[in-house]
């Protein structure tokens, strides 16, 4: 009978590899003994479930409720420019007109001196600040806000020349002024588009140290003379205490500035003798006068008016030169 063949499984392995003869690697044996020992005593842990994860989340919980809500500083001047720094994301959460909300972490003082408080989740954080010198009041210092107020000042006026009816207030050169002067430091939102009856927003950013009537001054711009602020003030008092002498040469002029004339010819007393043109670059725009009218002449036209009082040329005495406002 014939013998059955025994399986490669139950009877026939293979033998070890072996060097030198049959005898096995020693060195080899050992280093693979003991890589499958230090691999057998691993625990191997899912990632969630990794005894250092619960530590980690321990560790920046901690961190996280460690930082409280503080700022670099308890008051600021209400000077439009000085910023608070807090150590954590707020939000205002009272007094609103005293700060603006710069980013997240940074908060700038407004010019309307007070206290606000500041909110992050249960925190609060009341800060002050505190009002500054009447010398300091109504000064733009960056060129970009100084450009801001140029463009809507000069824009404003140059708009009424097209507008009617004209705002009841505008009836005289310094009513003019007075009115593109306020509302250049206004908040142009859709509200005052509408209430200045403007076709249109012009791409003209907004002035940001300023929001009228959120001054330190309020509602008065105007100095009306040493230490004495009001909403209105005539053509003379806009000029010596809100502006300054620039130069009799046209040449010097930018857009804004302002013209003034005095007539020193008047046959009646009663008459206005101050008046002022608004610089617009190539033309000047100037309401004449009660029961007027807004003019928009070029600068050419206006130099050869025919009533050579109105001529700005540094001979004539009625001319009294250019201006420029002190708030630029």
């Amino acid at each position: 009978m014939q013998q059955e063949m025994p399986t490669l499984s139950n009877s026939i392995r293979p033998a070890p590899h072996t060097s030198h003869g049959n005898a096995p690697h020693p060195k080899r044996s050992e280093r693979t003994q003991q890589l499958s020992d230090s691999k057998s005593r691993t625990p191997k842990f899912p990632p969630a479930a990794h005894p250092a994860f619960p530590l980690i989340c321990l560790f920046f919980a901690a961190c996280s409720t460690q930082i409280t809500l503080k700022s670099d500083r308890p008051t600021a001047p209400a000077d439009g420019t000085s910023l608070f720094h807090v150590t954590k994301p707020a939000t205002i959460l009272r007094g609103g007109i005293h700060v603006h909300r710069e980013s997240p972490t940074v908060f700038r003082a407004s010019v309307t001196p007070g206290q606000f408080t500041l909110a992050a989740g249960s925190e609060t954080l009341t800060l002050t600040t505190t009002p500054i010198p009447p010398a300091d009041y109504l000064r733009l210092d960056s060129p970009a806000d100084q450009s801001a107020f140029r463009n809507w000042f000069t824009y404003l006026a140059e708009a009424q020349f097209f507008r009617q009816p004209l705002p009841r207030e505008i009836d005289d050169c310094a009513a003019l002024i007075r009115y593109c002067y306020r509302e250049a430091l206004s908040v142009h939102n859709d509200a005052w588009i509408a209430a200045a009856r403007l076709p249109e927003l012009p791409a003209i950013p907004q002035v940001a140290k300023y929001n009228y009537p959120f001054t330190p001054l309020g509602p008065n711009l105007f100095q009306i003379g040493p230490d004495a602020f009001a909403h209105f003030a005539d053509a003379e008092t806009l000029i010596r205490w809100n502006a300054h002498f620039l130069s009799k040469d046209l040449a010097r002029a930018e857009p804004g500035d302002i013209l003034l004339f005095r007539r020193i010819n008047l046959s009646e007393r009663s008459a206005m003798p101050f008046h002022t043109m608004i610089f617009l670059g190539s033309h000047v725009v100037y309401h004449t006068g009660p029961h007027g009218e807004v003019r928009r002449p070029t600068v050419s036209d206006l130099l050869r008016h025919p009533d050579p009082q109105w001529r700005p040329f540094p001979a004539n005495a009625n001319y009294r030169g250019v201006y420029r406002w002190n708030i630029l």
